[in-house]
């Protein structure tokens, strides 16, 4: 097996959205299969053996603590979705019950990183509304708000590649529900009716 030949840093482009990530970033890395977090500790080509063309990969730290050690060698072609862990090191407390109280201590961590108030309170809005609706875990929505804040997009794209929910898609498809619930609904109503008829009819006879 030949080793891998370092390089500076790679670039990921998704949805519009260009980002460089260099050895010692914190990542969020997603492929077909399975879904990575952890330190970026080398970039590189890597060949299998000499007979085999050189892919780019991305070697992770995956270690969940000092005593457990696990690391994974990713193609960046296998590469669905990456992103910087921008809460990795971000102490995030879910066990706030009061909602006033979550929304404003974490309306102020966000201002306090530089983001604009306004955005971020109208970003937040958007997507509490969300998370109760598809129950999104509360880190992972956070991870999303400030992807759509450091990238001034909005908030469909991250929930997207991060959570796996496509709203736009969603809300395009809720006509069609719509119209088939209209349509079971009718014809319900249509067979309660001929029931209704049919029983006045024999009691008449």
């Amino acid at each position: 097996m030949d080793k891998i030949t370092a390089k500076h840093y790679i670039e990921y482009t998704k949805d519009g959205i260009t980002d460089k990530f260099h050895e010692g970033d914190k990542v969020i890395c997603r492929t077909a299969d399975k879904e990575y977090t952890g330190t970026i500790t080398c970039v590189g080509e890597f060949k299998e053996n000499e007979e085999a063309e050189p892919v780019t990969v991305i070697c992770l730290d995956t270690s969940k603590s000092v005593w457990s050690h696990s690391s994974e060698i990713i193609k960046f072609d296998d590469i669905e979705f990456m992103c910087k862990d921008f809460l990795a090191d971000t102490d995030i407390n879910s066990d706030i019950s009061d909602e006033e109280a979550k929304k404003n201590t974490y309306i102020h961590m966000f201002t306090g990183m530089g983001y604009d108030k306004s955005k971020v309170e109208k970003t937040w809005n958007s997507l509490e509304k969300l998370m109760k609706q598809f129950d999104i875990p509360f880190e992972k929505a956070m991870g999303c708000m400030i992807y759509a804040l450091k990238y001034d997009c909005g908030i469909e794209i991250p929930l997207k590649n991060i959570c796996g929910i496509d709203v736009g898609l969603i809300e395009k498809s809720i006509p069609v529900y719509q119209k088939e619930m209209i349509k079971c609904l009718g014809m319900a109503l249509a067979g309660g009716l001929v029931y209704l008829l049919a029983d006045s009819l024999s009691r008449e006879w």
